[in-house]
């Protein structure tokens, strides 16, 4: 029950976010909400779904993503990744390489009597003028050595 109470306030949360464009002051940019970012917090890829301990918590951390955004000033990590992106125009899909950044902005929130990191992922592909909203990472159980992103070979 607590899974179902937990996905029902995301999911109004997100109908509420979806018409909206949200300008992040940390990075200057519009950031727009999709369905297909949003299934990844209950999928971890298109065959395997994740727990539901771990669906009630970025569900939980989902609620607050607006106010995330909204107030980070500061970006902890970013990377720039060239990806194959598909497009569909019509009746044709076109692939081709591009520049995907992917920014983190951080959260302190208390958890558990402990102050705790929320980590919300944009993506930004370098050929559109806004972001889209990517992932929500509740990041309390992440060992320090993971938090950082080294060069890109």
């Amino acid at each position: 029950m607590e899974l179902e109470q937990a996905k029902q306030q995301a999911i109004n949360k997100f109908n509420i976010l979806k018409d909206k464009e949200i300008v992040c002051p940390a990075i200057w940019v519009k950031i727009k909400f999709n369905h297909k970012r949003f299934s990844h917090i209950i999928y971890k890829d298109s065959k395997h779904k994740r727990s539901e301990q771990e669906q009630i918590e970025r569900f939980k951390c989902f609620i607050k993503v607006d106010t995330i955004i909204k107030k980070s000033h500061l970006y902890q990590e970013f990377m720039i990744k060239e990806e194959i992106v598909k497009e569909r125009n019509h009746w044709k899909t076109k692939q081709e390489k591009r520049l995907i950044e992917y920014i983190w902005l951080v959260w302190i929130v208390n958890h558990n009597q402990m102050k705790s990191r929320i980590k919300v992922v944009i993506r930004k592909d370098t050929t559109k003028e806004y972001a889209e909203f990517f992932s929500i990472i509740p990041a309390w159980n992440i060992e320090w050595y993971r938090n950082f992103i080294g060069p890109i070979s």
